[in-house]
């Protein structure tokens, strides 16, 4: 709940744009802010209200399922499980309308968020181990949550669950199951980091995956883009999906620590009957990824960051979770970092006013013009 109440006074507010006097009478956001408050109103089944040009909200999370059985799940141990304002579930436990479920159509965004960023819990997928499990639930470092599960139980099931301790000693011994009456959901991190996984199986065709996945902070180490290639390799492995990208301009230089590029561009070939997409943006069967990852690049990194990074931190910008009290310096240096990286992003893009597609293909065409241009087409 402390975690809970963190997260929606940092990210889930509303803001009113200041209206200045003399001015026009619409509100400007540039002039400042009249007013900006916290939101914990804000529940999933709202979401689906707002317009339609707002972002559709999916909240992934891990199904807990060590208790489960089968030839992929004793190796996995979890399911990407996802929270959305009109449809939750999973493919083990089926999809449901969002308001059939009360636990999960009353929950806020702030729980919701929370519970996807469980990191701490008994039970926490592929790295689940019943030494951990027992410790963390003893010593209540319990971030996950039990919700209903959307798929049916058996009888006898549903009674168990109602039984006192029943889910606290499947939680502390790693028995939950995809069908029981409640599933334990944790952070969306122990199946996959990214979201990716759930937009490739939706086939998008144009995708921007934000990774802040840890790498080793010592620059003689190689970046092991874990982050991108789990949900890469669930997605060929389930879906048959094939994405070609280059990372090389994303790559750490081992006497400097800089890399040649904030982002990536990768085409992405969804199966079909008589195999796969061509990559070409014409093609219906094929999609574009931009990976953006943090990153000091070479000759456009701010005196600030080259200050922060040499005389205070040297693990920046690859600093653990574990670090949860970020001091001012430490704040605004991965805000700018992650501004810069931004703004590489749009300016490959092009003009705001172009149409989607056009945008993507902007960014395209712009990293295989950068990767000619670094000798590496």
């Amino acid at each position: 709940h402390l975690y809970e109440r963190r997260i929606n006074r940092t990210w889930v507010i509303g803001a009113k744009p200041s209206n200045p006097p003399g001015s026009s009478g619409v509100p400007n956001p540039k002039k400042g802010w009249s007013r900006v408050w916290i939101r914990p109103d804000i529940r999933m089944s709202d979401l689906k209200k707002e317009r339609v040009t707002s972002p559709y909200h999916l909240i992934c999370t891990a199904l807990n399922i060590p208790g489960s059985t089968g030839p992929k799940l004793l190796d996995r141990k979890s399911d990407s499980f996802v929270i959305g304002p009109v449809f939750s579930g999973s493919a083990l436990t089926r999809w449901k309308p969002t308001e059939d479920l009360p636990q999960i159509a009353g929950m806020s965004l702030a729980r919701a968020t929370t519970i996807s960023a469980a990191a701490v819990s008994p039970n926490m997928g592929r790295v689940t181990s019943t030494t951990l499990s027992v410790l963390t639930t003893l010593f209540n470092l319990r971030l996950g949550w039990w919700v209903p599960n959307p798929r049916r139980a058996t009888r006898l099931r549903r009674y168990a669950a109602r039984l006192p301790g029943f889910l606290y000693w499947k939680e502390m011994f790693g028995h939950a199951s995809h069908r029981d009456a409640f599933v334990y959901l944790s952070d969306g991190g122990h199946f996959e980091n990214l979201g990716l996984y759930e937009l490739l199986r939706r086939r998008c065709k144009y995708i921007i995956a934000v990774d802040g996945t840890g790498e080793p902070p010592d620059s003689n180490d190689m970046l092991n883009f874990g982050g991108l290639g789990l949900p890469l390799r669930l997605a060929r492995i389930d879906f048959g999906v094939d994405v070609d990208i280059d990372l090389r301009p994303l790559m750490r230089d081992s006497k400097t620590g800089l890399v040649k590029s904030h982002l990536a561009v990768g085409r992405i070939r969804y199966p079909k009957s008589n195999g796969h997409g061509t990559g070409e943006h014409s093609d219906a069967d094929s999609g574009i990824l931009v990976l953006v990852k943090a990153g000091r690049v070479e000759g456009v990194t701010h005196p600030d960051i080259i200050n922060y990074s040499r005389q205070v931190n040297d693990d920046f910008p690859h600093d653990t979770t574990a670090d949860q009290q970020f001091d001012q310096a430490q704040f605004e240096s991965y805000r700018q970092l992650d501004f810069t990286a931004g703004s590489m992003v749009t300016s490959f893009a092009g003009s705001a006013g172009l149409e989607v597609g056009r945008r993507f293909e902007n960014l395209d065409r712009q990293y295989h013009r950068l990767r000619r241009k670094l000798d590496l087409a």
